[in-house]
Formats: C-alpha cells, sequence, structure tokens
C-alpha cells in the first residue's frame, strides 16, 4: 500500500511539475508576443509621424495599390476601388483617403 501511494505521488509529482514548467513557457512566449506587438506599434507611430504608410499586420513599408477585382459573390460592385496589398506578407485593406 505504501508503494502505491509512493507511486501516485511520483506520477502526480512528475505531471505538477510539466504543469508548472508549461505554465512558465506560455507566460514567457506571451510576454514575447506583447513585446513584439509593443515594438511593431511604436515602428508604426513613428512612421506614421513621418507619412510613410505600412501594412497594419506587419509594419512592412513595400505596399503596392491595385484596383478590387472582380468577386463570384458582388461581380463587379466595387472592382474598381483602390485596395492596398503588403507585398511582404500579402495582407490586404482598404486605402485610407
Amino acid at each position: 500500500m505504501e508503494k502505491l501511494i509512493i507511486g501516485l505521488l511520483l506520477i502526480f509529482g512528475v505531471f505538477g511539475v510539466y504543469y508548472l514548467i508549461s505554465k512558465l513557457q506560455n507566460t514567457s512566449e506571451i510576454e514575447r508576443i506583447e513585446d513584439k506587438n509593443r515594438a511593431l506599434a511604436k515602428k508604426r507611430e513613428e512612421l506614421k509621424k513621418q507619412g510613410i504608410a505600412s501594412c497594419p499586420k506587419c509594419g512592412s513599408t513595400s505596399i503596392a495599390t491595385v484596383n478590387r477585382g472582380y468577386s463570384m459573390v458582388t461581380g463587379f460592385i466595387g472592382s474598381g476601388k483602390p485596395v492596398n496589398v503588403c507585398q511582404v506578407c500579402g495582407h490586404k485593406w482598404e486605402t485610407g483617403k
């Protein structure tokens, strides 16, 4: 009976340690993502002050403006509207006039 209790404590102890380690890794990953988002926001703010357009998703300044194409759902409705396309990540957004 004692061996069973010791065995159970060891098993739950291992899972407990694994759980704590995974929580610490998740916390550090969250902090890393938050730091990246803060740096991206700061970069976008600096570019905005300089009057340089940037991608809202990745912050790249490599942007092309193209006309929206034909759609199966809407047909040619809105097909002449200009749309910005990021050349790095492919994100599309409407031009801000």
